[in-house]
């Protein structure tokens, strides 16, 4: 199946899923596909240009407090959402010009330090409604259009998704998308090539703030209430979680990564408010869960859930009959070679007239160079295709069998047949005598 039948086909499934859905999981639903836009920024931001984010929460934030106060002062509710990423994309370059010049770790906490002071300035300020929140957000409209029920905003939440993903396929395959793979592998050698590297880091900095902007944006008018409590640290690590269990540097993984924490949380949640469980079951569970997951993935898949799918997938379609089938159809035999694929198989010829020697290395399909010395009185010459390569000015590779004096031909030391490279041994003798 081609990779745009298997995006049809997400798409398909994706517009199916809201109606079927009760009431209840709705929520759940839109959630999801907000959460998932913010990881897509994170695992652009730490997957390619490879820079350590801990405070994207406050990206989130930035956007759905800039949507909810133009909107509660006056502003259509179309204007708060377009302008959500522009405020959150703003904030970044301010706050991302000094900040990037730390690496590392250094950057994680930095960008920490920020969601803190941000946490801190919503809670004691009055303008943004303080500890209690900001309230009377109204419900989003567009046209006179407006969305009521939790239904549009499944539709809207996975549209934003769709878009994020558009917007980081075409910037991952543009030139600068290459410049920055480029300097998250060697800063110094893309920068000595000739590559922005500040300006281009600085520029994905903003980008993944505004794609957590404008999921912020549509949290507010979902909700249409704001409070600090709704952006925790620990949201930002749940964003770098679901980046890393789907896969970094991947367009597929903030998605798949975000449907595996969510749901689990869901669950756990759920267990964890069951009758008889403690009051603090349900955060006990959530903190557990995010170490658990990540522990496990980082043990058994490095690399996150996609990539590891996709080289399972690459190495099953690539499997195909072993070399010594392929042997026995290109030799034209009628049954099947019983040697093992992965040993070198040697089949013995008699100097005068006998079969040929083949040695076939695992993975090579394609016959050797030119045959070895060819046999006295008719025979058929051997084929002596070894693992290296075929010393320049020598006819063939060594461990051919049966040369004549004449030939010119020398044995290899480092051929594999053993029974072939004794009689060219003793060959060469001769002539040396």
């Amino acid at each position: 199946m081609s990779r745009r039948s298997v995006l049809i086909a997400a798409g398909v499934v994706t517009l199916a899923i809201p109606p079927l859905l009760p009431e209840r999981h709705l929520a759940t639903y839109v959630l999801l596909g907000l959460t998932a836009a913010v990881t897509a920024g994170v695992s652009l931001l730490m997957g390619y240009a490879g820079q350590v984010s801990l405070g994207q929460a406050a990206f989130y934030a930035i956007g759905a407090y800039g949507a909810g106060l133009l909107t509660v002062h006056g502003l259509p509710p179309v204007i708060g959402l377009v302008a959500a990423p522009v405020i959150a994309a703003v904030a970044a370059v301010v706050i991302g010009a000094p900040l990037l010049r730390l690496r590392g770790h250094h950057l994680a906490f930095a960008t920490l330090a920020v969601q803190l002071i941000l946490l801190s300035l919503l809670s004691q300020g009055t303008w943004a409604g303080g500890a209690i929140g900001l309230q009377g957000i109204p419900r989003l409209s567009v046209g006179g259009f407006e969305l009521r029920d939790d239904l549009a905003y499944a539709y809207l939440s996975w549209l934003v998704l769709a878009t994020v993903l558009l917007i980081s396929r075409n910037v991952v395959k543009s030139r600068p998308g290459r410049a920055l793979r480029a300097a998250a592998t060697s800063e110094i050698a893309a920068a000595s090539a000739g590559v922005p590297v500040g300006a281009y880091r600085l520029a994905v900095f903003a980008l993944s703030a505004a794609f957590a902007g404008l999921a912020g944006g549509v949290y507010a008018f979902y909700l249409g209430y704001l409070s600090p409590g709704s952006f925790p640290v620990l949201l930002s690590i749940e964003f770098v979680v679901m980046a890393v269990v789907g896969g970094l540097g991947t367009l597929t993984g903030p998605v798949v990564g975000a449907v595996v924490i969510v749901l689990l949380v869901q669950l756990l949640n759920t267990v964890g408010t069951q009758p008889g469980m403690p009051s603090y079951a349900p955060t006990v569970f959530s903190y557990a869960v995010y170490a658990l997951v990540l522990i496990a993935v980082v043990r058994y898949l490095p690399r996150g859930i996609v990539p590891a799918t996709t080289r399972l997938l690459a190495k099953l379609d690539s499997a195909g009959p072993s070399s010594a089938d392929a042997v026995g159809l290109a030799s034209g035999g009628s049954g099947p070679a019983t040697a093992d694929s992965d040993a070198v198989e040697s089949a013995p010829g008699d100097g005068d007239g006998g079969t040929a020697s083949e040695q076939v290395t695992v993975g090579e399909s394609e016959p050797s160079g030119a045959a070895c010395g060819g046999a006295a009185s008719g025979g058929v010459a051997a084929d002596g295709s070894a693992a290296g390569e075929s010393a320049p000015g020598r006819r063939g590779s060594g461990g051919c069998g049966g040369g004549s004096a004449d030939s010119g031909s020398a044995s290899d030391g480092d051929s594999a047949g053993a029974g072939s490279l004794s009689s060219g041994r003793s060959d060469v003798g001769r002539e040396e005598r």
